[in-house]
């Protein structure tokens, strides 16, 4: 029954969600943790892109890679009164074009790898404020990964967590303006 009430929560204004929670929390006897977290879970399923990062062309030693991310099933939320935190499982697809001089001739080695991991997203939103403010944090643990190059491994993780480090706080703001935007009326 919840689920039916949380997909149509998804179009409704904030003013008409905070009535429907308390309608929901006093008609089933549920506490309003559930419920919240209940919502969040549909607004993350529905609103979090299913392609979530596509990068092409980055630089590394051997020559140019391209990086794709899509969401991997279902995510999974927790809360609390200080914090949301949200696990989306994710898939990385890695592919490669390495070409060599080697002098008289050119070599080129196509490479491919894929990965799966989670994705963890913690907003943590201040209510004490007089405006709505929030943090959002991202983590992304990248595992020990090669690429396979028509039978010949290429290490690829150190560039990988780079990728990630380096973009990690115009994810963060990002994440962050979209959760404050979602509050506006």
């Amino acid at each position: 029954m919840i689920k039916l009430v949380c997909e149509k929560v998804v179009t409704l204004k904030v003013s008409s969600i905070c009535i429907l929670l308390i309608t929901l929390c006093v008609s089933f006897k549920v506490s309003s943790q559930n419920v919240m977290d209940s919502v969040a879970l549909q607004l993350l399923e529905h609103k979090f892109p299913v392609d979530v990062y596509n990068r092409k062309d980055i630089t590394w030693e051997h020559g140019a890679y391209s990086v794709t991310v899509i969401k991997n099933g279902k995510p999974s939320i927790r809360s609390t009164s200080k914090l949301v935190n949200a696990v989306v499982p994710i898939k990385v697809n890695l592919q490669a074009r390495i070409t060599k001089d080697l002098g008289v001739t050119k070599v080129s080695i196509n490479c491919l790898a894929e990965f799966f991991t989670d994705g963890n997203l913690s907003i943590i939103p201040d209510a004490k404020s007089k405006y709505m403010k929030a943090d959002a944090i991202v983590n992304i643990i990248v595992p020990d990964v090669d690429m396979n190059c028509e039978g010949f491994k290429i290490p690829i993780s150190a560039q990988l967590r780079s990728l990630v480090s380096q973009n990690k706080y115009k994810w963060e703001k990002a994440i962050k303006n979209k959760y404050l935007n979602m509050w506006k009326s």
